[in-house]
């Protein structure tokens, strides 16, 4: 991983980054399932937290394939 102030990026192959990101999604949808009516707000952060990282990695891809094209 690359830092750059407060931004860390991960550095990989493109097919590294699709498998990350899809193993968050994995665990996005574990926590989920773990969701109870009360006392989970640290489940509902993480999901936040996670949520959030996937749209970088989606965002780092789209990126990727602006340069490819």
């Amino acid at each position: 991983m690359t830092y750059l102030g407060k931004e860390v990026l991960m550095e990989g192959t493109r097919q590294e980054l699709i498998d990350h990101m899809l193993v968050l999604l994995v665990e996005i949808h574990f926590l989920k399932s773990r969701i109870e009516p009360h006392d989970c707000g640290h489940i509902h952060t993480t999901i936040s937290t996670l949520e959030y990282r996937v749209k970088e990695l989606k965002d780092q891809l789209s990126e990727e394939n602006k340069v490819i094209s």
